[in-house]
């Protein structure tokens, strides 16, 4: 069985940006006839501070984007939609418009970590970037077991890690061993997708679990659609009008 999963890049990313992404994609985990296409959005909030997504009005743009990207895809013949973001942008809205699966990377992660470890540690990029997985742990209801850390690092959401991983990777291991010893951490959960070159490195360091979001979302994904699970129509009712045409009004839209 096929399964195809149309994989949202929440950025306006050109073909060298969409690649680096795609490389992050577990292609071990997955089986051989798992096909995950990437598509960026056509736009996004503008991403040249550091704190740049970390405020509702970047987080409404984002979510509108992330929403108008997946809207077709049951159409297109997909079987399930993974949102490659730790916000859940655009989460709910999709859920409601499609009956096929839809994954957040938010939501994934949370509910692996959860399942292997007692109290989770979040590493961020900045202080500024908390807002994105304080709002996730806020949703789920476990503050109590989550602390979040910054690395003090300037993301670059396109080319990811840069050329100088080994020192980079320093300061992950530096704030998770904090994490660890400090808020008895026993599970690291790595707080955007674009940091999944340090996971398995980090984990040997580390001796804990440490959750790769973009690996765990596409996993489970693919895990939903062979057990012919998807969320509930019961908690996301379809719309009873389909407008999906409004969207074309969308700065961009052809």
């Amino acid at each position: 069985m096929t399964v195809r999963i149309k994989y949202i890049i929440p950025f306006p990313f050109g073909p060298e940006g969409v690649a680096m992404r795609a490389a992050g994609i577990p292609r071990g985990a997955l089986d051989s006839d798992t096909i995950v296409d990437c598509v960026a959005v056509r736009n996004s909030f503008d991403t040249s501070s550091p704190d740049a997504g970390a405020n509702v009005y970047d987080a409404m743009l984002l979510e509108m984007y992330v929403v108008e990207a997946g809207l077709a895809a049951e159409d297109e013949g997909y079987d399930a939609v993974v949102i490659d973001t730790m916000s859940d942008s655009g989460l709910d809205v999709l859920r409601s418009r499609l009956t096929i699966p839809v994954l957040g990377q938010g939501t994934a992660a949370v509910s692996t970590a959860i399942s292997i470890g007692r109290r989770l540690a979040f590493l961020v990029y900045v202080p500024e970037n908390a807002f994105i997985v304080e709002k996730v742990i806020a949703y789920h209801g476990i503050g109590a077991r989550c602390t979040v850390h910054a690395l003090d690092l300037v993301p670059d959401f396109e080319r990811l890690l840069d050329d100088d991983f080994e020192t980079q990777l320093g300061r992950f291991e530096e704030v998770g061993r904090a994490a660890i010893a400090e808020a008895r951490a026993d599970t690291i959960v790595l707080g955007s997708g674009t940091m999944y070159q340090a996971a398995a490195p980090l984990q040997a360091r580390l001796g804990v679990p440490v959750i790769d979001p973009a690996s765990v979302t596409l996993r489970l994904a693919e895990s939903l659609v062979r057990l012919g699970l998807s969320h509930s129509k019961v908690s996301y009712p379809s719309p009873p009008v389909i407008q999906d045409h409004k969207f074309r009004s969308l700065e961009g839209a052809s």
